[in-house]
């Protein structure tokens, strides 16, 4: 007997969800490892996955199946539906990363999750499909998300800066290297005062943080309405 269009498209459906299984292991494993999927893949596939469990079932009604596929995809259905009501929207949300800023191979980025008040902010460097988060003294807690007026990633001198002028005004000038941030004291004491002195005067809410190049002093201000 001809096999149908339908009977291929979901043995295909189950096949891809097979062969993601070891994929999604795999890349679970390098997130371990502290590196990040760009575009989200890891999300993305896992999404994928439960979507082609909850579809296959319903597209198979009405064709002629070995009792094995029938089994498989009833199972498989439900071993999808259940996760997806708990899962799928912590994967929207949680644990999802977004590009704010970019400035060559630099990023600054922000991932969620259920315990964090406000979102989490950190600068990485883009290497082929992973961002690698730099080391955690440039991580900034106090970044409120809107327009991104500067962001800039000094190499030669051994810094990261930038201005946001979302719901708050915020401001960071933060090392990269020490021994050049250090070198250049004068050029980066300088670069904390234009920064600091661009934040408008009467904000409701503005903070910063800034690191000092002579002693390695960090400064953290804040102020709310």
């Amino acid at each position: 007997m001809k096999t149908s269009l339908r009977y291929k498209i979901v043995l295909w459906m189950v096949w891809v969800q097979l062969a993601l299984l070891p994929i999604i292991y795999i890349m679970l494993a390098v997130t371990n490892n502290g590196l990040i999927w760009r575009w989200n893949l890891l999300n993305w596939l896992m999404v994928g996955g439960y979507i082609l469990g909850l579809l296959a079932l319903p597209l198979s009604r009405g064709l002629e199946k070995p009792k094995l596929l029938k089994w498989w995809l009833r199972i498989d259905f439900w071993l999808s539906a259940i996760p997806a009501i708990l899962v799928l929207p912590l994967l929207f949300y949680v644990g999802r990363h977004n590009i704010d800023a970019e400035d060559g191979d630099y990023v600054l980025y922000h991932t969620r999750g259920l315990m964090m008040a406000a979102p989490h902010y950190a600068l990485g460097k883009k290497e082929g499909l992973f961002i690698r988060p730099m080391a955690k003294s440039v991580r900034i807690n106090d970044y409120d998300n809107g327009k991104m007026d500067c962001f800039k990633v000094d190499t030669l001198r051994g810094c990261f800066y930038g201005l946001n002028s979302g719901g708050a005004q915020v401001s960071w000038v933060l090392p990269l290297d020490s021994i050049k941030y250090h070198q250049y004291a004068e050029d980066i004491t300088e670069l904390i005062d234009s920064i600091y002195q661009a934040q408008p005067l009467f904000r409701d809410y503005y903070h910063g943080t800034f690191v000092f190049p002579d002693n390695f002093a960090e400064i953290n201000y804040r102020a709310d309405a």
